[in-house]
């Protein structure tokens, strides 16, 4: 069956097919839009095996000094796809903090559950470097352990797909 059926993203919007799903999309949309609320939503699927998709509904405030026309509102829906494993980049993670390419390597490996030995030897690095490479990224980061820096690895923005 296809994972595609419970839920479709067209030119004219979004849209759920069984009819809590769309009753529970419109109630999301309708808070954030109308009553600018930011909440969230579980859409099933079509497949009993997947877990289902979660979308959240923010509000957005026009940032421009321009007059806009009034009742015009204005909101983002994100969704996210809890059986899709994402890490962030490298880069995102060099932008968001300031880190080096070795440095968002590290967090990236710490993350996933590298200890520091085995983060080193893949990254091909003695481990006195991979110390200061984590250390450097736990001050960069304003972490002071690797849990703490995972977590915020895993907070992180990863990459926004377009399919």
């Amino acid at each position: 069956m296809s994972r595609q059926r419970s839920r479709r993203v067209s030119s004219t919007g979004l849209t759920a097919h069984r009819q809590p799903d769309a009753q529970s999309l419109r109630e999301l949309v309708k808070g954030a839009l109308v009553d600018g609320t930011q909440d969230v939503v579980a859409i099933s699927r079509d497949a009993d095996d997947l877990r289902p998709l979660l979308l959240v509904a923010v509000p957005l405030k026009p940032t421009s000094t321009q007059p806009t026309s009034e009742g015009i509102a204005y909101g983002v829906v994100f969704i996210s796809d809890p059986d899709q494993a994402d890490s962030p980049t490298v880069e995102s993670l060099r932008r968001a903090f300031k880190l080096t390419n070795r440095e968002a390597q590290m967090a990236i490996a710490v993350a996933h559950g590298q200890g520091l030995q085995a983060a080193a030897d893949m990254m091909g690095v003695a481990l006195t470097t991979a110390r200061t490479q984590l250390q450097q990224a736990f001050a960069k980061t304003g972490t002071r352990h690797q849990a703490e820096l995972a977590a915020l690895v895993h907070r992180t923005l990863t990459q926004v797909r377009s399919n």
